[in-house]
């Protein structure tokens, strides 16, 4: 394959990163709602105001590598609601560069295979929306997988080995992001052992190195399950939701088609509650003609590693993950994500070079016909994002009412906060909940507070002592609790709802002003209590 003139490739990789930027930017803080990404952010924070240097995350099954990553940026620019979600923003678009490398370096320096990786990754919905958007560490797993499948495919098809040592650290590091990233394992075994041109590496130091780069890269992990053994997979085994900790034939078996499925619509990024459930069956079929076509036709001249990636990744899926709810399992599958298109690339690029040697009259044809059907691919995931921010929008499932509360909060610094913790009735997403998500914010932006309960007259009567010795004060509470309160209430300052499964008809919350209004001195202001989680 005939690579393109530097010039050009470089302005279109440009092109195709701003394009990836542009696309990420809408709703980045807005949507999707807050979830439980405020444990790993708050674990950061922990560890920054206690000294701790923890050999785990929050969640003992991943590595503490995305907690030192936000503790370091929360050291260097200090503590900001938009920080920790503008580090995954920016590891998104680092993904699609990577893809760039890996599918350029996997065609044997092709720039235009990179290119058409990195664009289809780049308006990737589902990459967009969670690994773009949200601060988990397993939302930045692309990014390590992706490096890790370039540095192999430049350290076995190559002649410098010592890539192939980076690859066994760099997938040690996304290993500790999540463990699903052990999906693409298979891939680095089965490839290597196939090839006698790998095998013979056998005879340097190279594949041992990479091993143990790869373990020491996970090494905390593997400190912390000898100090506590069996740590991280207990902990693994209390998220029934999604680890299948024993499976069987049968459980395998149902889960394939439900690992074909879901993987075939976060790879063509088509939203099937948006698009509707016949676009979805359509682009299942398209999904999976297209990558076994380009994985099969690519094993039989020479390139086995796409069909290795994929066939193993769909094995150790179905065996172990029994969560395949969209959009919030997305991010379990984008790893695979950049090999596949990396394998489209080739196809298609292929293509276009047959179409260019038919007979003249069928050229313009045949190459109109590739753009359009490359175009329709990278416009569709766009629309149903779209779509899916229009919805989000219409009934309030953003984080735009927390956001104004605690803006409005940062405006009017030191008046006492008070926090009915009770809006943690009210969820805001998988593992989310209102209340949490604002003790989270109230931290980044250094606002104390103080946690009471207004869920019956008794704990209105308490929080009214509270309120006594300040000349005003704000509540963040349901509207019924403040109406309550009574005397002092003034106008409410921010009113949301947000209209969580399992709440009913969505309650009225928001932020609400109060003013004093007995005829003595007051005290100074002050915090009564500083609440913390």
């Amino acid at each position: 394959m005939s690579s393109l003139k530097i010039p050009f490739q470089w302005f279109a990789l440009v092109f195709v990163l701003g394009l990836a930027i542009l696309v990420r930017l809408p709703n980045w803080m807005a949507i999707p709602p807050l979830t439980d990404e405020y444990k790993e952010v708050q674990w950061a924070m922990t560890m920054l105001e206690e000294r701790r240097y923890p050999l785990v995350a929050v969640d003992s099954y991943d590595g503490p590598l995305f907690a030192y990553a936000n503790a370091a940026l929360l050291k260097i620019f200090g503590y900001s609601p938009e920080l920790p979600r503008a580090f995954v923003f920016g590891m998104g678009v680092l993904t699609v560069l990577a893809a760039f490398a890996l599918g350029k370096t996997l065609a044997r320096g092709d720039s235009r295979v990179g290119l058409i990786a990195a664009l289809l990754l780049a308006v990737n919905s589902y990459h967009i929306l969670f690994n773009s958007h949200v601060a988990w560490s397993n939302c930045t797993t692309p990014f390590f997988t992706t490096l890790s499948l370039y540095a192999y495919v430049r350290g076995t098809r190559g002649t410098k080995h010592w890539w192939l040592v980076l690859a066994g650290l760099l997938f040690g590091l996304a290993v500790q992001t999540h463990p699903s990233a052990l999906a693409l394992a298979p891939a680095f075994a089965i490839d290597f052992l196939w090839n006698s041109k790998t095998r013979a590496q056998f005879k340097s130091f190279a594949p041992y190195l990479a091993v143990g780069a790869a373990f020491l890269a996970y090494s905390p992990v593997l400190y912390y399950n000898l100090l506590s053994p069996g740590g991280s997979l207990n902990a693994a085994r209390q998220q029934q939701y999604a680890f299948e900790s024993a499976p069987s034939l049968q459980t395998v078996l149902g889960n394939l088609r439900l690992t074909m499925w879901t993987v075939a619509q976060v790879g063509s990024g088509v939203m099937s509650e948006q698009l509707g459930d016949a676009a979805a069956v359509l682009a299942t079929f398209a999904f999976w003609i297209l990558t076994f076509g380009a994985a099969v036709w690519l094993a039989r001249r020479g390139e086995k590693l796409p069909l290795m990636g994929i066939g193993g990744a769909i094995f150790f899926f179905a065996t172990f993950n029994r969560f395949y709810a969209l959009p919030d399992s997305a991010r379990y599958f984008e790893p695979l994500l950049p090999l596949v298109f990396a394998a489209w690339g080739m196809l298609l690029i292929y293509v276009w070079e047959r179409a260019g040697a038919a007979e003249k009259i069928y050229v313009y044809g045949a190459r109109g016909a590739w753009a359009l059907a490359l175009g329709v691919v990278c416009v569709v995931p766009l629309i149903g994002l779209q779509q899916y921010y229009d919805d989000a929008l219409a009934q309030s499932k953003t984080n735009n009412g927390m956001l104004d509360i605690v803006t409005y909060l940062q405006n009017d610094a030191g008046v006492p906060i008070l926090l009915d913790h009770t809006l943690n009735n009210v969820r805001t997403g998988r593992g989310g909940a209102v209340a949490s998500n604002l003790i989270y914010l109230l931290r980044l932006t250094h606002q104390k507070y103080q946690l009471v309960s207004l869920a019956d007259d008794g704990a209105v009567d308490y929080v009214r002592n509270i309120l006594r010795p300040y000349d005003r004060a704000y509540l963040i509470t349901y509207a019924d609790a403040a109406a309550r309160i009574g005397r002092g209430i003034t106008t409410p300052v921010v009113v949301t709802r947000f209209p969580c499964s399992g709440c009913g008809d969505p309650p009225e919350w928001g932020l609400y002003h109060w003013e004093n209004l007995d005829e003595r001195t007051s005290v100074p202001l002050t915090v009564a209590q500083a609440g913390n989680p």
